[in-house]
């Protein structure tokens, strides 16, 4: 640069001066040329013009001078002859001031994304940008932007062939909200606590019992409800939605059913009895909560003896094999078995006769819904004799009946047992027949002879239940059976 220079303020002192000892001022105000210059040129609004010339014009000149200096118009580059030959300078490219980037982030997938570029005179642009993004305009904008539009921009002003340094801003698009996932539900017999995951961006969950956002409850951000006052074993359905920055999700459809109902056990499956600590299976049948295992209580008597009103519970084991007793249970004569109280067919019937604290001897009437319970009809019911179709519900399938134990299911856990009967110092019946006392004899039903129970009989070859006609009871009462108990 500086021999370009030197070059140029020789080529212009080559004219003829009269000799002087200071140098020569151009100037518009009168100011004299430097001390150190032979020709000072000084303007604040003007420049200096040398010859130009195409290259062909240039090449033209007939022995040119070192040192001679010519503005190319071919190649708009200054060119100077040097001893070897001509030299050409094209100087250096002075950049236009960058511009000021920014965008109108952050915008939701499916909108329009805005760029923009502050102003800088006599420019162009050049924008560039992820997914393949250009353009040359000052302010772009993209439609229908998707996440692979986010990212930084870059912006460059352009002038006379030079870029300024590039400006960035960086972009941001939201997804739009997608419903959230289903997580596990805790459910009770009076609630359900539903659970869902997280959506990345959310700013609020929304529940419904219906299909309406309109009327969804705001959770904020939490992703569990704990929905109460429900009904046992029912199913329900929520439906939940998820709200970001970029609107409302379609809903997520939640199901979920609330535990089995407790039952008349109360959700118990045994009963510990407070007298022995022996403890019995317990299940609920319709409103009712029954033992599933025949009662086993009492001092043992030989079986030639007589159970007798004495403040003590005795029974009797079958064939007075003591584990006859452990197995079946025990065999109870049929006043010994309701406590020697008056017969009734009260529900409850009132009578705790052998049956632990809180629990009480069937009455006839307590049979009978424990029949219509199992799906008996109401002429099947009030019945007498062998009757429906369905004792196979009630009898056990453990094995202990004596084939063919006919249409045997145990499919409502009565479990009944075939423990047999004694009576007069002989036991029969073990393995075929489950014979029931109530607290109901045939006096409850107009007739004289209060000896005559009203008992339930189930046998291994048929699918019925025994009842025994009102006006012909079952049998003497010293006949021993087993005894199953109903919770109060």
């Amino acid at each position: 640069m500086k021999q370009i220079l030197c070059v140029l303020f020789l080529s212009i002192l080559s004219f003829t001066l009269p000799a002087q000892t200071t140098g020569v001022s151009v100037n518009t105000d009168g100011t004299p040329p430097d001390a150190s210059a032979i020709f000072d040129i000084n303007s604040s609004s003007q420049g200096l013009l040398i010859p130009r010339m195409t290259t062909a014009e240039i090449g033209a000149i007939i022995s040119p001078a070192p040192g001679l200096l010519v503005f190319n118009t071919t190649t708009y580059c200054f060119n100077v002859y040097k001893t070897t030959g001509w030299y050409e300078w094209c100087g250096e490219c002075i950049a236009p001031a960058p511009p000021v980037a920014d965008n109108s982030g952050p915008v939701c997938e499916g909108g329009t994304l805005s760029l923009t570029a502050s102003t800088v005179p006599g420019a162009t642009y050049s924008w560039t940008g992820p997914d393949g993004f250009v353009s040359s305009l000052q302010n772009p904008s993209i439609s229908n932007v998707t996440s692979t539009a986010s990212g930084a921009y870059l912006v460059s002003s352009l002038s006379n062939g030079c870029a300024s340094t590039p400006s960035s801003t960086l972009v941001t698009i939201n997804p739009l909200p997608i419903a959230p996932s289903s997580g596990t539900h805790v459910p009770s017999e009076n609630q359900i606590v539903w659970n869902w995951n997280n959506v990345a961006g959310a700013t609020a969950y929304y529940w419904n019992t219906v299909n309406n956002f309109s009327s969804a409850t705001n959770i904020g951000q939490n992703t569990s409800y704990t929905q109460t006052g429900l009904i046992c074993n029912s199913s329900y359905t929520l439906y939940v939605w998820c709200t970001t920055a970029c609107g409302d999700s379609s809903p997520l459809t939640l199901s979920q059913s609330t535990s089995a109902c407790p039952g008349a056990c109360g959700g118990q499956t045994s009963l510990t009895d407070s007298r022995d600590s022996q403890v019995y299976p317990i299940v609920s049948i319709g409103m009712q909560c029954w033992m599933a295992a025949n009662l086993n209580f009492g001092t043992t008597l030989g079986i030639s003896s007589t159970q007798s009103n004495n403040g003590t519970v005795e029974k009797f084991c079958y064939a007075d094999v003591a584990s006859n007793c452990t197995t079946y249970g025990g065999l109870y004569q049929w006043a010994e078995s309701v406590g020697y109280a008056s017969t009734t067919n009260n529900v409850p019937s009132g009578v705790q006769g052998v049956c632990p604290s809180g629990w009480h001897v069937p009455s006839d009437a307590e049979w009978k819904i424990l029949e219509t319970s199992i799906g008996m009809s109401p002429s099947e019911v009030n019945g007498g004799e062998w009757r429906g179709s369905l004792g196979g519900e009630l009898k056990s399938t453990s094995g202990l009946w004596t084939a063919p134990n006919v249409n045997a299911t145990n499919s409502v856990g009565f479990n009944a047992l075939p423990g047999g009967q004694c009576t007069g110092g002989s036991c029969g019946s073990l393995g075929t027949i489950a014979r029931f006392n109530t607290a109901t004899s045939q006096q409850t039903y107009g007739y004289a002879d209060s000896s005559q129970r009203i008992e339930r009989r189930l046998q291994n070859d048929s699918n019925q239940i025994y009842r025994p006609t009102e006006n012909t009871g079952c049998c003497s009462s010293n006949r021993a059976f087993s005894v199953r108990c109903v919770k109060n």
